[in-house]
């Protein structure tokens, strides 16, 4: 009698050693289970998180945005593509001249020079006070007409400079004016209003 007793404690015993086993086991697979859907939803985070932030664009300066190259939403842009041309504000735009080699005896820094900026109204708009602040010491040659020149960079004076707020004009990359600078001889020439490193396209050289 008391054997047979043993052997059926024996019995149980070993049937909660398997139970407990077995739900040790599930609880691993378990484990393991949400530790792989933690692991994937991870990974899928972080993809999402890296497209998003794709989506945004940051700038080194703040400034005015010109150029935009991609307009449309969704668009994919490859690495190294320029996307747009970024003013600072914090730098003042330069008159760039072309003048012909025939002229740049007579023009030096220093030199002033008077500029209307044809965007605007003639009519109301003063003609703005620039100053000549670097010649190239070497001809440089016109991609699309061959012609040789020197590049000439002109700056706004204080008095251009207060002009302008006088009248509360906004000068932007790419405007186009004509520019007199006191050489004693009219010269046809091209420019443009740009960024220190940008080009020019139109200007004249007079009294």
């Amino acid at each position: 009698m008391i054997a047979g007793i043993r052997v059926q404690q024996g019995e149980t015993q070993l049937q909660i050693l398997l139970v407990e086993k077995e739900y040790h086991t599930q609880i691993v697979n378990q484990i393991s289970d949400i530790q792989t859907r933690i692991f994937d939803l991870r990974k899928r985070y972080e993809a999402t998180l890296d497209r998003v932030e794709r989506t945004h664009v940051f700038s080194p300066e703040s400034g005015r945005v010109i150029g935009m190259k991609v307009n449309t939403i969704g668009s994919v842009v490859q690495p190294g593509t320029q996307i747009m041309d970024i003013v600072p504000d914090t730098v003042d735009l330069i008159i760039e001249a072309q003048i012909s080699p025939v002229d740049i005896d007579r023009v030096f820094t220093g030199k002033l020079a008077d500029i209307r900026f044809s965007s605007f109204k003639a009519a109301t708009t003063p003609v703005i006070q620039a100053q000549v602040a670097h010649i190239s010491a070497d001809r440089l040659i016109n991609e699309q007409t061959g012609a040789s020149y020197f590049l000439s960079r002109l700056e706004l004076t204080e008095a251009g400079h207060k002009m302008l707020e006088d009248h509360q004009l906004s000068l932007v990359p790419g405007m186009p004016a004509e520019v007199l600078i006191n050489t004693g001889q009219r010269t046809l020439l091209q420019y443009l209003t740009q960024p220190i490193t940008n080009t020019l396209a139109r200007s004249f050289i007079e009294d």
